[in-house]
C-alpha cells in the first residue's frame, strides 16, 4: 500500500463544538507507512436540535458517518439530564431529551457513534452527587442509561482512556467509514 502522509478527507467539526480536537500528530497505520498524517479540518454546522448529528464528520460523509464527542462531565450531565432552571427555560426541552433525539438521528445513519473521553469505569467510579441524588445512585442511573441508550438507539459508545485516545478513535472511525465508502 502507498504511504499516507495527508488525510484523504477533511474532518468537519461542528461549529458549536466548544473544545474541538486538533487532530495533530496522529500516525498512519503501518500498512500506510506509519507516518504522521497531515489532517485538515474545517468548522461548519452539522445540524442543530432537533436535527443534530453530533460534533464530527468528514467531507463527503455528512449523513453517513458522525461522531458525538463527550467529556466525562458532559456525559454525566447529558445522560443524567443535569441542567440549571435557566438552561431548561432557554431550551424548552431537557438536556437528556435533546440527547435522546440526537441518538435517534445517529441511529438513522450508517456510521454513528458516541465517543467518551473517559472509561466507563471512571465515569461510574467518579460520578458525583447532584441535586438530591447521592453519587452511588447517579452512578447506577448513568450505567443503566448508557446500556439502555445503546440498545434502544442501536448506536455504539466507545469509552476511551483519555481525551487523546478519543481524538484518535474519532479520526480512525471517520477513516474507516471513508475507506468503506471508497471501496464501494
Amino acid at each position: 500500500m502507498s504511504k499516507l502522509t495527508q488525510s484523504p478527507f477533511t474532518v468537519l467539526v461542528d461549529s458549536a463544538e466548544s473544545h474541538p480536537f486538533t487532530f495533530q500528530g496522529i500516525r498512519a497505520d503501518q500498512r500506510h507507512g506509519g507516518q504522521v498524517i497531515e489532517i485538515a479540518s474545517r468548522h461548519e454546522s452539522l445540524g442543530r436540535h432537533p436535527h443534530s448529528l453530533g460534533d464530527y464528520s468528514a467531507e463527503g460523509l455528512v449523513g453517513v458517518a458522525h461522531i458525538e464527542r463527550k467529556s466525562m462531565e458532559d456525559a454525566w450531565g447529558t445522560v443524567l439530564g443535569w441542567e440549571s432552571p435557566a438552561e431548561r427555560a432557554k431550551h424548552k426541552t431537557g438536556r437528556r431529551d435533546r440527547f435522546k433525539k440526537e441518538l435517534e438521528n445517529l441511529a438513522k445513519i450508517p456510521c454513528g457513534v458516541v465517543v467518551v473521553e473517559a472509561t466507563l469505569g471512571d465515569c461510574i467510579r467518579h460520578c458525583p452527587s447532584w441535586g438530591k441524588k447521592p453519587r452511588h445512585e447517579n452512578a447506577k442511573i448513568f450505567s443503566r442509561s448508557v446500556s439502555a441508550f445503546m440498545q434502544d438507539y442501536k448506536t455504539p459508545w466507545v469509552f476511551c482512556d483519555s481525551r487523546r485516545h478519543a481524538e484518535i478513535v474519532t479520526y480512525r472511525w471517520l477513516f474507516r467509514a471513508w475507506e468503506k465508502r471508497v471501496a464501494a
